[in-house]
Order: C-alpha cells, then sequence, then structure tokens
C-alpha cells in the first residue's frame, strides 16, 4: 500500500513532528530526519506530474555535457525520464536525514534550507534531492520534519519501509523496479538507473 505521511512516522513510533511548506522558515535546531510530501494533507496522494520546462532548460544549461543515454540532454528527454520514476499513487517526494557535522553544524534547520536554496545543477550543498526542483508546483510541497537521535539510520528505515510498501501498480510501470525509492532520491545504496550523466556541477 502506497505510504502516507502519517503511516510513515506511525511506523517508527515518532508521535511528535512539525511541518512547513517548502521555502519556509524552520526554526528547530536539533539534528533528525524530515521527509517532503506533495501535499500539505498528509493522506492526501498525487497522481499527475507536472514539470517546469524553463527550469529543466535552465539546469541542462547549467551543467556542461548533461547526458541522457549518451545523448545530448534535451527537456524533451529529461522530462520523459524524469516521468518514468514518478510514483502515480504516492505522496511523498523525498526522504532525508539531517544529522549534527563534525564542525558541530548542521540539525533540520541548516540542511532543509541547503535544500531550499541549492540551484538544481549545483554539486551542493544539498543537491542529492535535485528533481524535486523540476516540478512546476515547487510552491506546494510540505516538509515534514522530526527530531531524532540517529538520523542516518532513521533515514535508512524509512526508505526502507517505503520501498517495502510500493503498490504492485507503481513497481509494474516505474523504470527501475529493483529500487522503488521516492521520487527526488536519486540514490540509496547506489543511483537509481536514471541514465543520467553529469547532471550536477
Amino acid at each position: 500500500m502506497p505510504t502516507t505521511i502519517l503511516k510513515l512516522f506511525e511506523a517508527f513510533n515518532i508521535k511528535e513532528y512539525k511541518n512547513v511548506k517548502w521555502g519556509g522558515p524552520i526554526s528547530q535546531t536539533g539534528q533528525g530526519v524530515y521527509v517532503v510530501s506533495s501535499t500539505q494533507n498528509s493522506n492526501e496522494e498525487i497522481n499527475v506530474p507536472s514539470f517546469n520546462d524553463s527550469i529543466i532548460e535552465e539546469w541542462i544549461n547549467r551543467v556542461p555535457g548533461f547526458t541522457v543515454d549518451e545523448k545530448p540532454a534535451t527537456v524533451t528527454l529529461v522530462k520523459a525520464r524524469l516521468a518514468e520514476f514518478w510514483f502515480q499513487d504516492e505522496c511523498i517526494l523525498y526522504i532525508g536525514k539531517a544529522p549534527f557535522r563534525k564542525n558541530k553544524t548542521g540539525g533540520i534547520a541548516k540542511r532543509v534550507r541547503e535544500y531550499f536554496t541549492t540551484k538544481i545543477g549545483n554539486g551542493g550543498p544539498h543537491s542529492g534531492g535535485q528533481w524535486l526542483k523540476t516540478l512546476r508546483n515547487l510552491n506546494e510541497p510540505t516538509v515534514y520534519f522530526a527530531e531524532c537521535d540517529n538520523p542516518a539510520e532513521m533515514e535508512d528505515k524509512m526508505l526502507q519501509f517505503y520501498v517495502k510498501n510500493v503498490s504492485e501498480e507503481s513497481l509494474s510501470v516505474i523504470r527501475d523496479k529493483e529500487l522503488p525509492i521516492p521520487f527526488a532520491n536519486i540514490k540509496f545504496g547506489r543511483d537509481k538507473r536514471h541514465g543520467f550523466k553529469n547532471q550536477r556541477l
């Protein structure tokens, strides 16, 4: 069955979590995990991807040598390939961790802010979920976040839970059936078989 925000957090006994609209301020300074959902209603689902052509064109122009299956990237090729990783019955778009760093910085507020502000195609500071920024309705997603002592372990468990609960219908049409992670998660153990090369600086 598809994974809702409520189901995901309840699965790991996380009872206290907050949310903010994409781009909004976060004051949570502790470390933890965060989940981007396509709708503010944590139980609502979305089934139609709508891509922003101008952002994808900007992405292609920013990154030299960006290819799709060894062919020069075009807006049409990129959109078609991204669509092959879209789950029509899921609302969760990205699952991420926000640990403290060795220099004592980091945490939820800093990591999510890095996600908001990193331009698509840039190599950092947060480029791992950059596919999210190809969506036309980027002002609509909601970020749910919760503090925990083991962000990396919790992120891993949440991704495994998501994969385990992907519907048979989605698995039948998704491009990489062996790694059915959320749309904007590009890597979990290995990269998705997306056929993109040089998609980041």
